[in-house]
């Protein structure tokens, strides 16, 4: 992802802390929502992520819950696979 020097982490200095309010702003930044949307259509599972679901998951009718908190780049990986 390039460097937004608009999101509001990148303008704190290295000694102010972090608030929950700056991690959703950073968040809900234009530039990051479009970089985690981009990566859950175009870059699925990482190659590890992969492997381990196809040696540990092998039953494809079994059930799986994937409770993540981003884009959809990994539900969009499992659905892939089946």
């Amino acid at each position: 992802m390039q460097s937004n020097s608009n999101s509001p982490l990148a303008s704190l200095s290295s000694d102010q802390k972090i608030s929950a309010a700056t991690v959703r702003d950073d968040f809900n930044d234009l530039l990051a929502v479009i970089h985690y949307t981009r990566a859950a259509h175009e870059l699925g599972l990482w190659e590890s992520e992969r492997l381990l679901i196809e040696r540990y998951f092998t039953d494809r009718s079994a059930p799986v819950l994937e409770a993540g908190c981003g884009a959809g780049r990994v539900t969009l990986g499992l659905w892939s696979l089946g």
